[in-house]
């Protein structure tokens, strides 16, 4: 699928609540085509699929795994202690915390300076030595260690949402994801092995 740009003529005041509120115009312009043609993805391509997500700033690479985190005082989240493993999902209801986690993570890892929370985090990393990040957002890189996804399958179907967890477990890296709904993933066996984290 080729992204092809197109000129929108838009009220200037929404514009502006959008960029404010840090909204994706192009992708919620696409979504609403769809629901209007009533026209799914033809085909789902998980690869492609989680570019978007790095694209849109829902998904990140960091250069360590992450083996424990305690949070207090962020957000929703006054009190929470929990370990990671290889494959690893945070589900909990909407506003219980589920991206303070992941943004906690990348936010203290990628120094960004964006603390948007008060309180305190303390995390314990696997093999945590020096490391050079060698930032390329669209490609797997050998130095990156864990992939952090927040809300990758609420705007999939079942099928491509299964297809998605299937290929994230192919990667060689540690992946902590959200999920608002473990219902439809928990499929055939699907989270077999898999770290569920509930809020």
């Amino acid at each position: 699928m080729v992204k092809k740009k197109t000129l929108l003529y838009l009220d200037d005041n929404l514009v502006e609540h959008a960029k404010k509120a840090k909204l994706n115009m192009s992708k919620i312009t696409e979504q609403a085509i769809r629901s209007s043609l009533e026209v799914k993805r033809i085909s789902f391509d998980p690869r492609h699929y989680l570019e978007e997500l790095l694209d849109e700033e829902f998904a990140f690479f960091i250069p360590v795994e992450i083996e424990s985190i305690e949070m207090s005082n962020c957000g929703p989240l006054k009190k929470l202690k929990a370990n990671f493993d290889k494959f690893n999902i945070i589900t909990g209801e909407n506003g219980s915390g589920k991206t303070a986690i992941i943004n906690a993570i990348y936010n203290a890892l990628m120094n960004t300076g964006r603390v948007e929370e008060a309180g305190k985090v303390k995390m314990g990393l696997k093999t945590a030595k020096s490391f050079e990040i060698v930032f390329n957002r669209n490609r797997v890189l050998a130095g990156y260690k864990c992939l952090l996804i927040d809300d990758a399958f609420n705007v999939l179907t079942t099928k491509e949402a299964i297809k998605l967890l299937n290929y994230l477990k192919t990667l060689k890296m540690q992946v902590i994801i959200t999920c608002l709904d473990l219902s439809r993933i928990d499929l055939d066996n699907n989270l077999n092995g898999v770290n569920i984290i509930k809020l």
